[in-house]
């Protein structure tokens, strides 16, 4: 549905939503303008009223960045480029055949040399004005057959090569610039050894002889994180306080939380936390600390290590696992694994490195 106004006669919808008119069509000036300004990037051409601005229109917004003050609108100057204006009069005609006035601005340049820009108002007789517009093309030149082959033989050429080009910049942007894979997946293969440095390594067996007790990968999960949380000479109170906690954080029971418990106070009560926990009060401990190395082949690896400390000039890498774990996966994998951690630290540190796996 549309409401006009048809020879000064108009429905009652449009004079009673008239003023919300009036603001679309100013608010629609305002983009205009905007649109016309923001993506103007050397010169912008508007038209313009010479004896006074005219607030009616989309260049309203505008108006207050074309007219120059009232003091020096007769003062145009010759702008860059331009013909050299005839007339001191910007407007084309008047009713009456009415002259310029006082306020109307001269043709030539003004400078608003405290914007830092300036305007070139046109004598509107310099312009060839009311031609009709040719419809068709344009520029037929450019498009004519009637050129030497060697003219055309040369552009062919040069659209070919940059084709070529393109291809074979497709092609290189699409090979991966680095390779990246976690430990686990690098292990996981047979030549998940790939890297050039050996270590010597050690199995400790902290497994309880007692009662079946909870298993599987979310167990394992546990362990590790209390094992990660509790400080090396925690009581077995805060050692069940944080495995109640992290129980909860990952869905499991009370039952599964106590098992992890008990666990974890055995594990920090081995030899070789201990020798831990006094590299920690000297500053030389990382707990559940990412690591990454480059394997020869250019993968970078990254992974995620469980305990590392330093001991007498070397680094202890330590990888906690349950029997679950290494049933499924096998204890080679487990060696691979460490061992890329151990690379990754003897490389940042310049020292040697041990591996131990600690089967909870």
């Amino acid at each position: 549905l549309c409401a006009t106004k048809i020879g000064g006669w108009a429905p009652h919808e449009l004079h009673e939503h008239e003023q919300e008119e009036v603001a679309r069509d100013e608010a629609e000036g305002v983009r205009l303008a905007y649109v016309a300004a923001t993506r103007a990037r050397d010169l912008l051409v508007v038209p313009a009223l010479g004896d006074e601005p005219w607030e009616g229109g989309w260049i309203g917004p505008l108006n207050g960045a074309l007219y120059p003050p009232m003091t020096s609108r007769r003062d145009g100057k010759r702008g860059p480029k331009c013909p050299a204006f005839k007339s001191k009069d910007s407007v084309l005609r008047r009713p009456n055949d009415e002259v310029a006035q006082p306020g109307t601005v001269a043709p030539g340049l003004h400078a608003f040399a405290d914007a830092g820009y300036a305007v070139v108002w046109w004598d509107p007789n310099a312009l060839a004005l009311g031609l009709t517009p040719t419809f068709g093309v344009r520029r037929e030149d450019l498009i004519v057959k009637d050129v030497p082959k060697n003219v055309v033989g040369d552009g062919r050429s040069k659209y070919d090569n940059w084709q070529l080009a393109r291809a074979r910049a497709r092609e290189a942007g699409a090979i991966p610039s680095l390779a990246v894979a976690t430990a686990r997946e690098v292990s996981e293969k047979e030549e998940g050894g790939r890297q050039k440095e050996a270590f010597t390594f050690e199995t400790v067996d902290l497994r309880s002889r007692g009662a079946e007790r909870s298993g599987g990968a979310e167990f394992g999960t546990l362990v590790h994180a209390i094992l990660a949380r509790a400080p090396f000479d925690a009581s077995r109170t805060v050692i069940d306080d944080i495995a109640s906690i992290e129980a909860r954080v990952w869905g499991m029971t009370e039952a599964d939380a106590a098992a992890a418990a008990a666990v974890a106070a055995r594990v920090l009560e081995h030899d070789l936390l201990m020798r831990a926990r006094a590299a920690d009060a000297r500053g030389a401990c990382r707990r559940e600390t990412p690591v990454t190395c480059t394997l020869d082949d250019g993968t970078l690896v990254e992974g995620i290590v469980d305990l590392a400390f330093e001991d007498s000039g070397r680094w202890i890498v330590v990888d906690y696992k349950t029997d679950r774990e290494i049933a499924g996966d096998g204890e080679d994998r487990y060696r691979r694994q460490i061992s890329l951690y151990a690379t990754a630290i003897a490389r940042a540190t310049g020292q040697p490195a041990e591996c131990v796996l600690v089967r909870v």
